[in-house]
This record gives C-alpha cells, sequence and structure tokens, in this order.
C-alpha cells in the first residue's frame, strides 16, 4: 500500500504510478493541450513546496465535488477547492507569469494556494494521470490525500449534466443566462450515463492500481447529511477537531421539476424495470458460444414469434485478384522467411462468399468490444477481438462456454447499429476492424425496417484518441445518434443490426469496404476532388518502440535524396493523412499502421513496403490489390530473431538494394497520373 493510502511514513524512492488502460494522459483533453503548449517535463527535478499535504478531490461532473470543496473550505482551515489543472487555466496563469512548464504551474500554485500546510485542488482521474505523465504525482505521493464523490443516480447526474450544459449554469451561484429552456434528448442522456458509469470505474480502477484507501463520499450522503460528511472528511485528512459551518456555504441545490420529469421520462424509455426479456438476459454471467448462422437457423429461438437472428442481404459474393510483386524483392526464394498469412507468397486469387447482415432481436451488448448475447448464448463473431487479459471477469471456460462480467445495465434502446467487437489498440485494425463495418445502405435497411423505432442508434466503443473520434467523424454523417460503451457499459437493445467481419482479420477484404474509405476521402477534402497523385512519401517509424529500424536515418537520407518527403503520421490529423496518401503517387515505408493510409489512395499509384525478414505480413499488399495500387517489397534482416520476441526485435534494411529499388524505373517511373498531368 502506498503511504498516501493510511500510512504516514515517507518511501526513500517514488513508486511508478500505474494507470488504468483506458487512461492516457496525452488523449486526455487537458493533458494533450499541455502537452502541445508546455512541451517541458521537468517534474522530476523541480523544487516541491516544503511540508505540504496535497488533497484532491477526485470527481465525475455533476457529483458534488464543489461542495464537498465548499464544506473543506468552511472550516475555515482548508484553502477553496478549484479546478486549478483544466488546460484553459493553466496556459493561461503560464502565460501571464511567463512559466514554461506544466510542474512549475503547479509546485507555484499550491505554494500560493496552500492555507495551513494543505492543498485542496479538484482534479479529474485524467488529471491525475497528466500528474504522473509529468512526473510529479509520484514525489506528492506520499503526501497526498485522495477524496473521491460518486453520485449513486447515474441518471440523475446525467440529467443534471444535461441541464447544465444546455443552460450554462454549473452552479447556483453562476448567473441566470436568460438562455431558452433545456431540451430534452433521450439519445443524449443515453451517452452521459455511459460516460459517467466509465469515468467513475477509471477512478475506482486507478485507486486499486496504486494501493490507495481514498475517502470515499457519495453525493447522495452529501446533499442529506453535508455535516457528517464534513465531519467524516475531516477525519480521515487528520483534523477531528475541525467543524464546517454551514452558514458559508454559499451553493444551494439547482434541481427543478424539470430534472425529475426528464429522469422519469428517460426510465420510461428505457423500460428498465418492466421489458419481459431483461431478467433472461441478466440473470446468468455463463454463456454458450454459437455462430450466428446457428443461431438464425434454431427455430426454437424466437422473439415473439419473430427469430431472434434474422439474416438480411447485404453484400454479395466478391473476387480479388492479387497480382505477384511489380518491383523490389520480387522472388522471395530466401530462407528464413515467415509469412503472414503463410503459405505461398505468389499471386493469389481471394474469395468471399455472400456476407449478410444480421437483425438480432432482444440482445444485450457487453462493454467496449461489444460482446453480444442473447439469451444464454453468446455470439461468436462478436468474441474475435476479446482481449481476456483486459476485461476482468471474462473468461474462456471450454470451447463452448465463457463466462462474462455481470457489469450494471446502463440503458435500452430500441434500435441500433453495432459498430463494435473489432480490434481497437492501434489506427490500421480501428480502420480494417471497426470503421469498415460502417455501411451507409445497411444503415438505411435498419432506419426503414418495419420494427425499427425512431432513429437508429450507432453503438461505439469510447473515442479515445484522435484518430478514433476524427476517422467517424468524417465517415458517419453527424445526424446519426451515437453511444459510446465504456468497459463496464452494457445496454440492451431491442432490434440491433450486426454487420460481421467484412476484411477476413484484414487479409480478405471485400471490395465494398472502399465505400467507406471513399465516403472519409470525400469529407476530408470538403466534397472536392483530390489533386492528381504527385507526391512522394516516406512514412516513418521513427517515434515507435515496436519493430525498430536501426537504420531508418540512412533510409530516411537516401529517400529523400531520390525526391521522398519523410513523414511522421502519429500526431498528424486524420484529415491530413487521407489528403497525404490520396495525393500520393509513391509510398515508400517500413511495414506498420500507418499504411492503412493507402485504403485512401488513387489507383495506379507505386507502393514500396520494407519488411523484417521474420514477419513478412501481407496485410497492405492485399489492401494495395484491392485499390489498384502496384506493390512490391524489400526484406531487411532481423538483428536477433533467435533472443527477442517479434515486435520487441530490431531490424535492418540493406542500403544497396534500396538504391537499387530506388533507381528501378518500375517503381521510381512516373505513374500513369503523373504523366497524364505533367504539371
Amino acid at each position: 500500500m502506498h503511504p498516501a493510502a493510511g500510512g504516514s511514513h515517507c518511501l526513500e524512492l517514488p513508486v511508478p504510478i500505474l494507470l488504468p488502460p483506458a487512461i492516457d494522459p496525452l488523449r486526455d483533453v487537458h493533458g494533450a493541450q499541455i502537452a502541445a503548449h508546455l512541451p517541458d517535463r521537468d517534474g522530476a527535478s523541480v523544487k516541491l513546496p516544503a511540508n505540504i499535504t496535497y488533497v484532491f478531490i477526485v470527481f465525475t461532473n455533476r457529483s458534488g465535488s464543489t461542495f464537498l470543496g465548499d464544506l473543506l473550505a468552511a472550516s475555515g482551515f482548508f484553502n477553496f477547492a478549484e479546478e486549478l489543472l483544466n488546460h484553459q487555466q493553466v496556459l493561461q496563469v503560464c502565460a501571464t507569469k511567463g512559466w514554461r512548464s506544466f510542474s512549475q504551474y503547479f509546485t507555484r500554485m499550491a505554494a500560493a494556494k496552500a492555507r495551513n500546510g494543505h492543498f485542496v485542488v479538484k482534479s479529474s482521474v485524467g488529471q491525475l494521470a497528466v500528474l504522473a505523465d509529468h512526473g510529479l504525482l509520484e514525489r506528492i505521493l506520499p503526501q497526498s490525500r485522495f477524496l473521491v464523490t460518486e453520485r449513486l443516480d447515474k441518471v440523475a447526474q446525467a440529467v443534471s449534466w444535461a441541464i447544465a450544459n444546455q443552460t450554462g449554469r454549473f452552479t447556483s451561484l453562476a448567473p441566470d443566462s436568460r438562455s431558452p429552456a433545456p431540451v430534452y434528448d433521450g439519445v443524449a442522456l443515453r451517452g452521459h450515463v455511459v460516460h459517467f458509469h466509465g469515468d467513475q470505474a477509471n477512478i475506482n480502477q486507478f485507486m486499486t492500481l496504486n494501493g490507495l484507501l481514498p475517502f470515499h463520499i457519495t453525493y447522495e450522503t452529501l446533499a442529506a447529511q453535508p455535516e457528517l460528511a464534513a465531519r467524516l472528511a475531516f477525519d480521515f485528512l487528520g483534523q477531528p477537531g475541525l467543524r464546517a459551518d454551514l452558514s458559508k456555504i454559499r451553493l444551494e441545490r439547482q434541481a427543478t421539476t424539470v430534472n425529475a420529469e426528464w429522469r422519469a421520462r428517460f426510465l420510461a424509455e428505457q423500460a428498465l424495470e418492466s421489458h419481459p426479456a431483461r431478467a433472461n438476459v441478466t440473470a446468468g454471467t455463463v454463456y454458450r458460444r454459437i455462430k450466428l448462422p446457428e443461431l438464425a437457423a434454431d427455430t426454437s429461438a424466437v422473439v415473439g414469434g419473430r427469430p431472434i437472428a434474422e439474416p438480411i442481404a447485404l453484400l454479395g459474393p466478391a473476387m480479388l485478384n492479387v497480382p505477384g510483386l511489380a518491383f523490389g524483392d520480387t522472388a522471395l526464394d530466401r530462407e528464413g522467411l515467415s509469412f503472414d498469412p503463410p503459405g505461398d507468397p505468389g499471386a493469389r486469387r481471394l474469395e468471399r462468399g455472400t456476407t449478410p447482415a444480421y437483425l438480432l432481436r432482444d440482445v444485450m451488448v457487453h462493454g467496449k468490444y461489444g460482446v453480444v448475447t442473447a439469451g444464454d448464448r453468446v455470439i461468436r463473431e462478436t468474441l474475435a477481438n476479446l482481449p481476456l487479459h483486459r476485461v476482468p471477469g471474462a473468461t474462456r471456460l471450454d470451447d463452448l462456454c465463457w463466462r462474462l462480467p455481470d457489469f450494471p445495465q446502463s440503458a435500452v434502446l430500441h434500435t441500433a447499429y453495432h459498430l463494435l467487437a473489432g480490434s481497437q489498440e492501434n489506427y490500421s485494425h480501428w480502420l480494417l476492424d471497426i470503421a469498415a463495418r460502417f455501411h451507409a445502405g445497411a444503415l438505411q435497411t435498419l432506419r426503414e425496417h418495419p420494427e425499427s423505432s425512431g432513429a437508429p442508434v450507432l453503438l461505439t466503443p469510447v473515442l479515445d484518441v484522435f484518430w478514433k473520434w476524427e476517422s467517424l467523424g468524417l465517415l458517419v454523417p453527424p445526424a446519426v445518434p451515437r453511444i459510446a460503451l465504456t468497459a463496464e457499459g452494457r445496454v440492451f437493445v431491442q432490434r440491433l443490426l450486426l454487420v460481421p467481419d467484412v476484411t477476413g482479420g484484414a487479409f480478405n477484404s471485400h471490395p465494398a469496404i472502399l465505400e467507406a474509405f471513399d465516403a472519409i476521402r470525400a469529407a476530408a477534402f470538403g466534397g472536392n476532388p483530390p489533386q492528381a497523385p504527385w507526391r512522394r512519401l516516406y512514412i516513418a517509424r521513427r517515434d515507435s518502440q515496436k519493430r525498430v529500424l536501426i537504420n531508418e536515418a540512412e533510409v530516411i537520407a537516401r529517400a529523400e535524396r531520390a525526391g521522398f518527403t519523410c513523414v511522421t503520421l502519429s500526431k498528424l490529423p486524420v484529415s491530413e493523412q487521407v489528403r497525404l496518401f490520396a495525393e500520393a503517387s509513391h509510398v515508400l515505408a517500413p511495414h506498420g499502421a500507418g499504411l492503412a493510409n493507402l485504403l485512401f489512395c488513387k489507383p495506379d499509384a507505386r507502393v514500396l513496403e520494407l519488411h523484417m525478414d521474420m514477419h513478412v505480413s501481407w496485410i497492405y499488399r492485399r489492401i494495395a490489390a484491392l485499390r489498384a495500387l502496384r506493390y512490391g517489397c524489400l526484406i531487411g534482416r532481423a538483428v536477433q530473431p533467435a533472443r527477442k520476441a517479434l515486435h520487441t526485435n530490431t531490424w535492418e534494411v540493406d542500403l544497396d538494394r534500396l538504391d537499387a529499388a530506388l533507381a528501378d524505373v518500375r517503381f521510381a517511373g512516373r505513374s500513369a497520373a503523373e504523366l497524364a498531368d505533367p504539371g
């Protein structure tokens, strides 16, 4: 246990902070802005104020954190708790004071604001991660205490947040802006409920990972028994003699009859207590695996006389020719090569049968990976990308049975489109496993189905990095409502459209997926056509710690001499990546997720992919065939193939062979598009 969890002694060395998988300080809105404008990371060396106890009120919005801070300040002993870690506040103060780092800001604000040796500050769990990222939290942890506020009634919390957002009145002290009356939006409320469940789960996991035992107080207790709440907090902070002077509290509860009406309406819409199928899907946690075609063929699996799973025509049979290698290493007879997929690396003819979508009735969708259960059965197609090590409580018991955690139900939806059940861990899999399954025609079919009610809701994972929300923003029309499921989110759906895998695990994509990427490309260009391909791009991996190309600096130098522009994609907006590849005539790149952008290239562009011999993956060769690109490769050598795992190994490219490929007219010559537009 950390000393901050209850002990009083200090550590000789700081203990590293552990973060939940869903929390990344550079993806947090505050952390991203702070990192962009205050890049210095001097938290390990900055001088800390002496003899200060750091008190963090860790909160989700509308959970009573401001009121708790006021109670502490009403003792006359503690400072007034402010949200000092918001990036707007941080950047404004630093600009005014001339401070150059977030660490300088935090330590100086702590020294200035502290009262009686205590510095009280409000913080989200993401902001705690930012403190950890800058090397501060691990240094101050022995002198830190954590007070966590939670609102048990997540529906009331969502209603309160929605009203505050629309009116701009986040506390009773804010002036009445005379804004129009707030408008009820059940879809938005569902999203807020899921969001608050996820945020609270992340707070709890952060405390658990770091051995912290916080003071946990509910909104309901704060509202009903403020004096008791204050006394318990004072005891936890080692100040048992303090009392809060409630006459100093100016905050008032803002809830009106509108809050109660919205809450009742929302619960009625969700039918949380009355839906007849609810008990059937929440009673157990062990499910039998079944494939969608098997479920559809089961005549006993019915809901109201209709089948639980009904196939709907989506994509017909298709065939893709993968041509031989056009340049580079065209003869792959060298020993020690490992191909993915294994087998003949030559020209291939790939075939796909009919791919239906499925309309599912009365099913439960579990968590950010979108596992779907129907009664006591779990849909096999939604288990393919479920990382068991990241879902506490999920277990594969045997070949047929799975145990899933029985998280609280977040909502009941009438009609929804399932855009989950794909790998979400990198840009390439996100595009091929998730985005590729959004089909405008399927959405329209669902919208027009006689059993649909209202606008179908798009179910997505949490859009926790920029390339997730930006790519879906380009792909999905803004009028389509959506809900992001957190790791602990669980929703019951009466009519769910599920589009199975359409890319064959990225190795056998149906040509129809190009419609989705054409839509993204059109949106990135604002509806205007891209220029004729002219860019020669080298896609660098020097910012990646996986499969490090040890002579990449020399590779870049030779590529630049051949007229290529070096580009690092990881920090570029998706729209900019799309534009670069749409206007690319030549792409040279080591194997990596950024090559998924070949989906945005125009036909006849030329691609030379650099591979490591112990892992020659044909994902992007097959995507190149899908886009009618000319494809070749060069295969480098792993440095220590017998001693290291694939992704931790380093490798190198033979520079003489690279020079030869760059001079080969089959690759370096002008493409048909360039010849057609010599300007």
